[in-house]
């Protein structure tokens, strides 16, 4: 998730209307996990675009989807891999560790015990690939939408 964390930096300094986004970042970088930086910015776009429904709305949108995407990241980091045989080979998975009870369905309330397989995991790759092209540009447009409406200090010279 580092580089969805770097567009969401993006935002947040957006968002905060620092005079020097390296403060802003500075700040956000010190929230270690990622959805605290997540609650964080999202609180202050809440704020910060209260008359601005559409692009909050846009933001609440994209948030429900980092939101899902650092879950699966948090599996995938966690995960064990499975190995088994089957009549055409080997197959792999990530699942949960088998000593954990509240992975099984019986114990969680869950239809089906959760596992990835490299199928899966392409997917949730491409997926997030997508979800931080959508944050970049987001960033971009806040940037955007408040320079036109005066609200946004203007960029500092480059360090």
């Amino acid at each position: 998730l580092f580089r969805s964390e770097v567009a969401l930096a993006e935002v947040y300094a957006a968002a905060v209307n620092s005079d020097n986004p390296l403060v802003a970042t500075a700040g956000f970088f010190a929230v270690v996990n990622f959805n605290t930086k997540l609650a964080v910015v999202g609180a202050t776009l809440s704020v910060r675009l209260h008359k601005k429904p559409d692009l909050l709305s846009k933001w609440q949108r994209l948030q429900k989807k980092l939101v899902r995407h650092a879950q699966k990241r948090n599996h995938l980091a966690h995960f064990m891999a499975h190995w088994y045989m089957e009549e055409d080979g080997h197959r792999g998975t990530l699942m949960p560790s088998l000593w954990d009870p509240m992975s099984f369905p019986q114990y969680n309330g869950k239809a089906d015990r959760l596992e990835y397989t490299p199928a899966d995991i392409e997917t949730f790759r491409l997926g997030a690939a997508k979800s931080r092209e959508e944050l970049s540009a987001f960033a971009s447009e806040l940037n955007r939408e408040l320079e036109q409406s005066g609200d946004k200090a203007p960029a500092p010279p480059c360090v």
